[in-house]
Formats: structure tokens, sequence, C-alpha cells
């Protein structure tokens, strides 16, 4: 009896030791399976578009003309930069000797009063100034610094000033001022690039490293005709560029483009024209009839040209597989009563041929040819041969031929199933695919995000 027991507990610990032991396989393989197992990511599809934009520095032309001193002096302005005028509009003041502005500092008690609204706007543009102050842009403070000299001379009582000719006289102080001779928006911005048109454009004048300008501001010393300011007498502009082959092939049929002048973040149309310039070479021109004044300080302008904007499906472009379909003559297609689209499979027996009407699943109709999806469920076999049993002619077609066709997995149902795109636009790792194709996807569908991870039909959750 103790014999019989000592066994028991023999097998006992033998059983146990045995189920310890497949345990431990189990769990030492669930872990090996774990850690090696693919993840397979999913995607969910979204309405999207894709923009193709180039990105170009042009060169700015206007209508300018520069304004020669009348006489030489000392310069004061009345007009600060950027502002319309009109003819006859007085614009600056040649001071012979200096001693006009001395002058009126010590006698501020015998000039006019500022009255409340030019002492308002004084304060308005202080104040302005205050918000926008930029520590970094050291030019935006002496333009605004010029811009408020301008003003308070241009809200200086002049009758006032000729009042006291006389005494003026005496001590030696003589002014004259000049007008602008026609209406346009004053700069006082001088470049040398005042009179080129689009015709005398050169690759040289794109070279921001050689570009250099002036600004004359009031007490400067200016000789006899000597530039002081120029007119901007048209509020149409001009964008020349560099094209590109890649740029200039795409822009060929095109008279209108959309562009983004991206530092103030405008959207616009332009119209757009080539030009032969005098150094042989062909430049982009676009033509723009607002925001002159916007860019009246700059000589060169960075923007965008917005050649495709294209909407619709986005997915991922690693989410794309191709899968090859046999394609058969669309002649040959054929649909039942029930409106069923196939076709007529022949088969030759011992009493001739017969057909066989056979529904097939048509992914879509490209170039006169049907591309069907010969799966095991289809009776229709690659090899079979297909036909058109009213032709007289007897003709037929021998299913072989086969052609790619790009799609993604659809994982809606737990499995991978193909499903067809027709791509319009792809960039930065993303397609926009056409919406409501056959076979295709809909918003929210979710796709595998790698298409390389799973084959057709797999089945990745239950």
């Amino acid at each position: 009896m103790s014999k019989k027991k000592k066994n028991n507990r023999i097998i006992r610990r033998i059983v146990g030791a045995v189920v310890v032991i497949l345990l431990a396989a189990y769990f030492v393989f669930a872990l090996f399976s774990y850690y090696n197992k693919k993840t397979v990511n999913f995607y969910e599809v979204e309405e999207g578009s894709l923009v193709k934009e180039h990105h170009i520095s042009g060169l700015i032309l206007r209508s300018e003309k520069p304004q020669e001193s009348a006489a030489s002096g000392y310069v004061s302005f009345y007009v600060p930069d950027q502002r319309k005028v009109s003819r006859g509009q007085k614009v600056y003041l040649i001071d012979s000797n200096g001693k006009l502005s001395e002058y009126l500092a010590a006698n501020t008690d015998r000039m006019n009063n500022l009255n409340k609204y030019k002492l308002q706007q004084i304060k308005d543009n202080i104040r302005k100034a205050s918000v926008t102050f930029d520590p970094v842009s050291f030019r935006e403070s002496y333009d605004f610094k010029d811009s408020l000299d301008a003003m308070v001379l241009e809200y200086t009582d002049i009758d006032s000033l000729n009042s006291m000719m006389q005494e003026l006289k005496a001590r030696g102080i003589s002014f004259s001022d000049f007008a602008a001779p026609e209406t346009g928006i004053v700069s006082y911005d001088l470049d040398g690039y005042e009179s080129v048109t689009s015709d005398e454009i050169t690759s040289s004048l794109f070279d921001k490293n050689t570009y250099s300008k002036k600004r004359l501001k009031s007490g400067d010393l200016v000789e006899q005709g000597e530039p002081v300011y120029k007119l901007i007498t048209d509020e149409k502009w001009y964008i020349a560029f560099e094209e590109s082959e890649e740029l200039k092939n795409e822009l060929s049929d095109k008279n209108f483009l959309k562009i983004s002048l991206t530092e103030k973040d405008i959207t616009l149309s332009a119209s757009y024209t080539t030009i032969a310039s005098v150094d042989g070479k062909v430049y982009g021109l676009l033509t723009l009839d607002r925001y002159v004044i916007q860019y009246l300080a700059d000589r060169f302008i960075d923007f965008e040209i917005i050649t495709n904007d294209v909407s619709g499906l986005k997915i991922p472009d690693k989410s794309i597989v191709r899968k090859d379909f046999y394609v058969i003559p669309e002649e040959f297609k054929q649909t039942d009563d029930l409106g069923n689209a196939g076709f007529y499979k022949t088969t030759v027996t011992e009493n001739g041929n017969s057909s066989k009407f056979i529904i097939c699943d048509i992914y879509m109709t490209e170039n006169g040819e049907c591309y069907v999806d010969l799966n095991e469920q289809t009776d229709l076999k690659p090899g079979d041969v297909v036909s058109d049993p009213a032709d007289p002619n007897g003709r037929s077609y021998a299913v072989n031929q086969k052609k790619p066709m790009e799609g993604v997995y659809n994982i809606n149902k737990g499995y991978a199933v193909f499903k067809r795109i027709e791509k319009l636009e792809s960039a930065n790792g993303y397609t926009i695919v056409k919406r409501n194709t056959g076979h295709g996807l809909t918003v929210y569908d979710h796709i595998v995000l790698d298409a390389a991870q799973v084959t057709e039909g797999q089945v990745l959750y239950k």
C-alpha cells in the first residue's frame, strides 16, 4: 500500500512538472510572439487638400518719377512718406542756410497753434507707433521720426511764415517751397531703379547683395538737381521674376496666376505674361492693381505662385499599393436582365460552343478596357474565352492580359479589402484622391497605414 502511494506521488510530481514546463513554454512563446508581432496601424480617411506652391523672390517695378531739387540748401518735407498728394500741393522746402529750423524752434509762440484735430492726428500716430514698436527694427523708428517731422511741418501755418518774411530776410533767412508737378504717392526711398522698365531687366538686378538705396530726411543738405523724392503716378505695379524650366512649363498656358504675398499674408489673382529682355533671357511678369502703397518701401518681394490647389480624400503615400487586374476589352461587356455587368464565357463542347453569362466585379473601365478581379468566387478564370453571342463575326477574347491598378487596403470589416484610388495630387507624404469612385473610398474609412505590412484578405481583427 505504501509502495502504491509512493508511486502515485511520483506520478503527480511528474505530471506537475510537465504542466509547469508546458505553462512556462506557453508564456515564453506568448512573450516572444508579443514582442515580435508587427503592429498594423490604421489611418482614418479624411477630407483634405494639397496646394502646390513655388517660392519665388521677385523684383518690383512701378511708375516712379524722381523729382529733382529746384535749389541748393537744407531740405524739409511737408508730406509724410507714402502719402498721396495732388498736383500743386507743397511737398518740401529748401532752407538756403539752415537757419529757418532754428528760428522756428525759438518762435513757436508766434506760429498759429495746432488745432485739436491736428493734435489728435499726431497723438494717434504716436500711439500706433508705440503699439507696433520693434526694438530690432531701427529703420522703422527712424522712418516714424521723419514722418512725425513732416506732419509737424505740414501743420505749420505757412501764411505765418510769409507774414514774417521781412523779419526773416533781415535775419538772413530765406527759404523756398516746392509743389508736386502732378498727382501721385510720395516716396523718399531712392535706389536708381526708378527708370527701369520691364524690357530692361537683367539678372544682375535681382542681386540683393549689390542693392542699395538712400532716403533723404528733413535737415539734410541737398544740391540743386539732386533727386529729393519720387512720385508714384499709377496704382498699377509689376513683379518681375526669374523662371526655372519646370515653372516655365507649368505656366505655359496661363494668363492669370493665383499668388500669395507671404510677408503680409495676402492672396490674390494677378495677370501673367513673359517678357524677352535685353540680356536675351525670358522673365515672368505679374501685373497687380492693388496694394501698391503696402509695398512702396520694397524693391524685392517674396511670394508664392500657387499652380495647383486640389481637394478630395487625403491618404498617406505609404498606404498605397498596386494590384494586378485582368483586362478585357469593353466591347465584350454585357448586362443581364437585372442590370448586372459581366461577360459571356464561351466553352467548347462536343455539341459545339456554348455561352454562359458570368457576373463579374468590374473595378473600372479605362481606355476601352474593363479591369476585372478574377477571384475564387468568380466563375470566370484566367485563360477562359469571352465572346459576344450577338456578334455575327464570332469574335472572342482569351482572358490573359494583366494591368496594375493603384489602391489601398480597407479594413472596415476586420480584414484587408482592396479599394481603388484615382490620384489627383501628391506632396509632403500625402496624396489627394478623387471622391466617389467606384470600388473606392469614402470619408472615415479605415485603411492600413503601411500597405507593405499586410496582404489582401489578411484578417487583422475579429
